[in-house]
Parts: C-alpha cells; structure tokens; sequence
C-alpha cells in the first residue's frame, strides 16, 4: 500500500555552531535553523500516487446510481467497454463495474491520461450524464473515448458545455 506521507515536504532543524554566552546573567543562545530537505519523487510514484487519491475520490463521490435510469448507465458500460454487465437489477452493481473498469484503465495507463484533473473530470461527466441527463457531459465522454483511441497522450480536452 502507498504511504502517503512519502510526499510530504520534510523539514530539518539544524543548531547554529556558534553560541553567544551572556557573561552578566550566565545565558546561552543559539541559532536555529530549519531547512527544507531535496526530496526527490520518480514519476512511477507520482502516477501511483495520483491513482490511489483518484480510487479515494471515485469510491467517496462517485458511481452510486441506486435511484437513476438503467439505460444511461448502460450506454457508458457501451462506452467505456465494460465486459459484460452483470444482469443484476442493482444500479449500483453496474455503477461498480463501470467505476472499476475505468480505474483499472486508469491504472494500466491504457487511457494515457497525464493530467489528474482530468482523471477527475471522466467521474465527474459520468455522474452529470447519469444524474442530471446531462448532454454535454455525454459529448465529453465520448470526445475522450475517441482521444484515447489516438494513441497520443492526453494532457487537457476541451468541454463542451
């Protein structure tokens, strides 16, 4: 598992060599010191990184489509290339798979997404579509989905809105 306190800054504390001492009243001081570290990150932690906050913010925001039509949630399993959708009447069994089939995607790199906000931006207009029936949240999907299909690497997309 990732340990997110990894990628905090870390600071030291360095005592000053010189110390004053003041002759009347018998005190000594010294000079403190607090340093940043170099930490340095590769990218394979970063991108490990980004996908353990992104599983955090899908599995706390995301997906939950108890109450929502069946049909759109249906059509984005089309999208997203879900393998076979369970025959379950539970939304939220189709929502859990059509999340996991993206993070899986996401983990494997086979979106070739570089920008997190836009790992964020895919949950986002999944749940505008299936919520709110929202149209421009479907064109953007599927402006992404063909993105992918590019091969290049995708750092920002343009929404419709």
């Amino acid at each position: 598992m990732l340990d997110p306190m990894r990628f905090k800054v870390l600071f030291e504390i360095q005592l000053h060599d010189q110390t004053e001492v003041d002759v009347f009243t018998g005190e000594s001081s010294h000079d403190i010191l607090l340093k940043k570290r170099n930490v340095s990150i590769n990218n394979e932690d970063l991108w490990e990184y980004a996908v353990y906050k992104l599983q955090y913010f899908y599995r706390w925001g995301a997906f939950d489509y108890k109450h929502y039509d069946r049909k759109r949630i249906q059509e984005l399993c089309d999208i997203f290339g879900v393998a076979s959708p369970t025959r379950s009447r539970d939304n939220r069994v189709l929502g859990t798979q059509l999340r996991d089939s993206i993070l899986t995607n996401i983990q494997n790199n086979s979106f070739r997404v570089r920008k997190y906000e836009v790992m964020k931006l895919i949950g986002f207009w999944c749940d505008r579509y299936v919520k709110y029936n929202d149209l421009a949240a479907y064109t953007n999907l599927t402006r992404f989905k063909l993105m992918t299909h590019s091969g290049r690497a995708i750092y920002s997309i343009e929404e419709a809105i």
